[in-house]
């Protein structure tokens, strides 16, 4: 099974040291992320995706779909900066949910 990491230039950088094959998608536009994304899933020698925690939330209603599916598995990892602010998630809880996190 072959593990691919889908991530900005300087996590595609580490793991390609430890031998993980990356994919860097540079281009802003969803579209060409969703396709090379598909082109991707197709693999099916492809056993694991890692994903950044931001192309995740960039991206989260497209890759809904495949989160939902047995393999491969998208395991999301934060930036090197470190991962997103909890105030995001609070934000993100907030708009999607509708509750308020913390105040129970």
């Amino acid at each position: 099974m072959k593990i691919v990491a889908v991530t900005d230039e300087h996590m595609n950088l580490m793991f390609q040291l430890v031998g993980v094959e990356t994919l860097t998608i540079k281009d802003p536009d969803p579209e060409v992320f969703e396709e090379k994304f598909e082109e991707l899933f197709e693999q099916e020698d492809l056993g694991i995706i890692i994903i950044t925690e931001q192309l995740l939330m960039r991206h989260r209603d497209f890759l809904k779909e495949f989160k939902m599916k047995d393999k491969p598995i998208i395991v999301e990892v934060p930036k090197l900066i470190g991962p997103l602010k909890e105030e995001y998630f609070e934000n993100f809880i907030k708009k999607y949910i509708g509750l308020a996190v913390g105040n129970v």
